[in-house]
């Protein structure tokens, strides 16, 4: 499986099916998945649901990341969509500010996946547990449960591969190592 980079300084894993470097994604049922505060960055993990019809299955991730003051609401978002079966839906966002850049990066995983294995190159790997989107946010942006996980690291960095874990520590999913472009 190859990674496609989706723009600059964003990678994807997996089929994409919407792409957009700034998406009006409060115009339709979302969910928060996550956000915080990193150095003097302030990031935001958003999901909805794709723009197409009939596809609970296929989720958008929507990632912001700011340096404060700036407000999240006024900060374009990246928004990736795609289905997060077979393999992973994964995306970065980095910061352009020179030496104190911040990557976010976020992925949307099968149910099966409890863990996932995240290559960001130079800023090595990155092991996080993978959490569940809850009944109600599910209910609230019109999705499927799935699971996802993020990380935000400083430095512009991109996905130079995932691998993904079930409950017992087998291999689910493994890209390989891929081109960071």
């Amino acid at each position: 499986m190859a990674l496609a980079i989706a723009c600059v300084l964003v990678a994807a894993v997996g089929p994409i099916t919407e792409s957009k470097a700034a998406a009006p994604i409060f115009d339709r049922p979302h969910a928060f998945l996550a956000q915080g505060r990193s150095g003097q960055y302030k990031w935001r993990l958003v999901t909805h649901r794709s723009a197409e019809s009939n596809v609970k299955h296929r989720p958008c991730l929507d990632l912001s990341i700011a340096q404060m003051p700036s407000p999240l609401s006024s900060t374009p978002f990246f928004s990736l969509c795609g289905s997060v079966s077979p393999f992973p839906l994964a995306s970065a966002m980095a910061t352009a500010v020179g030496t104190k850049d911040k990557t976010l990066v976020g992925v949307a995983l099968p149910l099966n996946v409890r863990h996932v294995l995240i290559d960001l190159g130079s800023a090595g790997k990155r092991r996080r547990s993978a959490r569940l989107l809850s009944e109600s946010k599910a209910r609230a942006a019109q999705l499927d449960q799935f699971r996802f996980a993020f990380v935000v690291v400083g430095g512009a960095h991109c996905v130079g591969g995932l691998k993904t874990f079930d409950a017992s520590g087998r291999v689910v999913t493994d890209s390989g190592k891929q081109p960071c472009v």
